[in-house]
C-alpha cells in the first residue's frame, strides 16, 4: 500500500477522534501515530539489507529467479532502479515468463549481461 494512503487513514482517525472529544482515544490514536513514524524506516531498513543481503550471498550460490521476484527484489540488482525494476515485473506479467538469462536482458535493455547474469537465475 502507498503511504499517502497510510498518512490519509490515520488522518481520519486522528480527526474523527478529536471529534468525540474523548481524550483518551485521541492519546491512542497520537501514540498510535508516533509508533508507526518510529517503525516505518525501521522496517524499510530491514527489507531493504535483508533483500540486499539475499542478491549478495553469490559465494553461497544465492541468486534472483527473476520468474517469482518482486519488483523491490529486483531492484537491488545492479543496473535497476524502482522504474526499471516495475518495468521488469510489468514485461513478465504481460508477456510470460522469462525464457532465459539473456531474454530477460534483452527485455529490459541490458546492454552488459555479463555484470548481472551471476545474480540472476529462472
Amino acid at each position: 500500500m502507498n503511504h499517502q494512503l497510510y498518512i490519509l487513514i490515520y488522518a481520519i482517525f486522528l480527526g474523527y477522534s478529536a471529534s468525540t472529544g474523548n481524550n483518551i482515544f485521541i492519546i491512542s490514536v497520537i501514540a498510535l501515530g508516533i509508533l508507526i513514524l518510529a517503525f516505518v524506516p525501521v522496517y524499510k531498513k530491514y527489507r531493504k539489507n535483508k533483500i540486499k543481503s539475499h542478491i549478495e550471498s553469490e559465494n553461497e550460490g544465492s541468486v534472483l529467479n527473476v520468474n517469482r521476484a518482486y519488483w523491490w527484489e529486483i531492484e537491488e540488482l545492479p543496473g535497476f532502479n524502482r522504474v526499471s525494476a516495475k518495468k521488469a515485473v510489468w514485461i513478465r506479467k504481460h508477456n510470460g515468463k522469462y525464457l532465459s538469462k539473456k531474454d530477460f536482458c534483452e527485455k529490459n535493455g541490458i546492454n552488459n549481461p555479463k555484470g548481472i547474469i551471476k545474480y540472476i537465475s529462472l
